[in-house]
């Protein structure tokens, strides 16, 4: 069976020259790393060490279920995105916000504050996303392929407006750490579905553009590829290329 060891992941994360004690989300899918050691602390431990002591380091705590189930408990339900995203959200973070579908969870000298804003839509102001941006995040994905580790662009969709999306709203039970519900009918900005056709993303083109642009640094691992970028400069630079062609990373499917 494959293994990696600490020392594996502390060097590739330094290929990326993370810069120190800044806000940073983390995505991370870990299948190719095969047996790591120290398992999802082993891996956190690496993470913190490369992002220094004073960093405020926040990850998903996606939920989708919520579609189906429409309860959700800021205190007690899982991580959807993850065993590493798992072992944070109940061993490390101190915050999670309030999202049914696209919470994250974070520990740090700014945890509360990319955390304690509540908004109806996943991406809209007062949003964690937003916070993220507000605080000049960057985010650093480990083994995620781009869709899986720039959620942050959603963010430039929701904001331009985008014809292929349309904001559905999911009443259900939500609830703070408190257990008190939550006096807000939370949304999705979702992609258009009818009878007849529906839209999807298409991103690689997208990640092309941005490469281009110098907007991610990279690294290869065992397969698998780390990259980090800065939230600011990379959305604003998406939000060019939507306002130049909102259906620039959409394509309709005809059923």
């Amino acid at each position: 069976m494959l293994k990696t060891t600490s020392t594996e992941i502390i060097d590739a994360l330094g290929e990326l020259n993370i810069p120190p004690n800044r806000v940073v989300v983390v995505h991370s899918s870990l299948l190719k790393f095969g047996l790591i050691e120290g398992g999802a602390q082993g891996i956190y431990n690496c993470i913190s060490r490369a992002l220094g002591p004073d960093a405020t380091i926040a990850m998903p705590a996606f939920t989708f279920s919520f579609g189906i189930s429409r309860v959700w408990d800021a205190k007690s339900t899982p991580s959807e995105m993850g065993a590493l995203t798992e072992y944070f959200r109940k061993n490390i973070a101190t915050a999670r916000s309030i999202h049914p579908f696209h919470s994250i969870c974070a520990v740090g000298p700014r945890a509360d504050e990319i955390t304690s804003g509540l908004c109806a839509s996943s991406f809209g102001e007062q949003s964690a996303f937003q916070m993220l941006y507000d605080h000049d995040a960057l985010n650093l994905s480990i083994g995620t392929e781009f869709i899986g580790g720039a959620t942050f662009l959603h963010i430039g969709e929701e904001q331009v407006g985008v014809p292929y999306r349309f904001m559905k709203p999911f009443p259900g039970e939500v609830r703070d750490f408190n257990g008190q519900i939550v006096d807000t009918t939370f949304e999705m900005y979702c992609r258009e579905i009818t009878e007849t056709h529906e839209y999807d993303n298409v991103w690689e083109g997208c990640w092309e553009d941005l490469n281009r642009k110098n907007l991610f640094a990279t690294t290869q691992f065992k397969g698998a590829m780390l990259a980090l970028s800065n939230i600011q400069q990379t959305l604003e630079t998406f939000k060019g290329f939507l306002k130049a062609d909102p259906y620039y990373c959409a394509k309709m499917i005809q059923k």
